[in-house]
Protein backbone atom coordinates (compact mmCIF):
# COMPACT_ATOMS: atom_id res chain seq x y z
CA UNK A 1 0.00 0.00 0.00
CA UNK A 2 0.88 3.52 -1.05
CA UNK A 3 0.21 6.38 1.11
CA UNK A 4 1.04 9.99 0.60
CA UNK A 5 0.03 13.29 2.81
CA UNK A 6 -2.12 15.70 0.41
CA UNK A 7 -3.26 18.26 2.89
CA UNK A 8 -5.43 18.73 6.25
CA UNK A 9 -8.14 20.91 7.21
CA UNK A 10 -10.38 22.16 9.80
CA UNK A 11 -14.33 22.48 10.83
CA UNK A 12 -15.52 24.64 13.79
CA UNK A 13 -18.89 23.63 14.97
CA UNK A 14 -21.45 24.65 17.39
CA UNK A 15 -24.16 22.85 19.50
CA UNK A 16 -26.49 22.09 22.18
CA UNK A 17 -25.86 19.88 24.80
CA UNK A 18 -27.76 19.62 27.88
CA UNK A 19 -28.77 23.33 27.10
CA UNK A 20 -25.52 24.38 27.03
CA UNK A 21 -23.34 25.84 24.09
CA UNK A 22 -20.73 23.87 23.17
CA UNK A 23 -18.02 24.20 20.40
CA UNK A 24 -16.34 21.75 18.57
CA UNK A 25 -13.10 21.63 16.54
CA UNK A 26 -12.94 19.05 13.99
CA UNK A 27 -9.15 18.21 12.19
CA UNK A 28 -8.04 16.47 9.48
CA UNK A 29 -5.24 14.66 7.91
CA UNK A 30 -5.91 13.63 4.24
CA UNK A 31 -3.93 11.34 2.26
CA UNK A 32 -3.63 9.92 -1.03
CA UNK A 33 -3.70 5.75 -0.79
CA UNK A 34 -3.42 3.35 -3.74
CA UNK A 35 -5.14 0.35 -2.58
CA UNK A 36 -7.67 -2.00 -4.04
CA UNK A 37 -10.53 -2.25 -1.63
CA UNK A 38 -12.78 -5.34 -2.53
CA UNK A 39 -14.21 -5.71 0.77
CA UNK A 40 -15.33 -2.05 1.76
CA UNK A 41 -17.83 -2.21 5.06
CA UNK A 42 -21.09 -0.54 3.77
CA UNK A 43 -23.32 -1.14 7.04
CA UNK A 44 -23.12 -0.04 10.24
CA UNK A 45 -21.24 -1.74 12.82
CA UNK A 46 -22.96 -0.23 16.15
CA UNK A 47 -19.61 1.51 17.33
CA UNK A 48 -18.60 4.66 15.54
CA UNK A 49 -19.04 3.76 11.72
CA UNK A 50 -22.68 3.59 10.11
CA UNK A 51 -20.85 2.32 7.39
CA UNK A 52 -19.92 3.41 3.58
CA UNK A 53 -22.06 4.60 0.56
CA UNK A 54 -20.64 4.90 -2.77
CA UNK A 55 -21.59 8.33 -4.29
CA UNK A 56 -20.93 9.54 -7.56
CA UNK A 57 -18.63 12.43 -7.52
CA UNK A 58 -21.62 14.60 -9.85
CA UNK A 59 -23.51 13.92 -6.98
CA UNK A 60 -21.97 14.81 -4.06
CA UNK A 61 -22.73 18.30 -2.09
CA UNK A 62 -22.64 19.55 1.65
CA UNK A 63 -26.03 18.22 2.28
CA UNK A 64 -24.85 14.50 1.54
CA UNK A 65 -21.23 15.32 2.74
CA UNK A 66 -19.34 15.91 5.53
CA UNK A 67 -18.75 19.86 5.66
CA UNK A 68 -14.94 19.03 6.90
CA UNK A 69 -14.31 16.07 4.05
CA UNK A 70 -16.37 17.85 0.56
CA UNK A 71 -13.82 20.58 0.33
CA UNK A 72 -10.76 18.27 0.36
CA UNK A 73 -12.96 15.78 -1.99
CA UNK A 74 -13.73 19.02 -4.74
CA UNK A 75 -9.75 19.79 -4.39
CA UNK A 76 -8.43 16.12 -4.68
CA UNK A 77 -11.15 16.19 -7.93
CA UNK A 78 -9.64 19.40 -9.19
CA UNK A 79 -6.50 17.78 -9.05
CA UNK A 80 -7.12 14.67 -10.74
CA UNK A 81 -8.79 16.29 -13.95
CA UNK A 82 -5.38 18.34 -14.45
CA UNK A 83 -3.24 15.29 -14.58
Amino acid sequence: MNKDFFCNNEYRCSYKERDEDRNFHHLALYYVVDLDVTNLKESADGQDSLGAEFIPLSQLSLSNTSPIAYPIIMKIVDVISKK
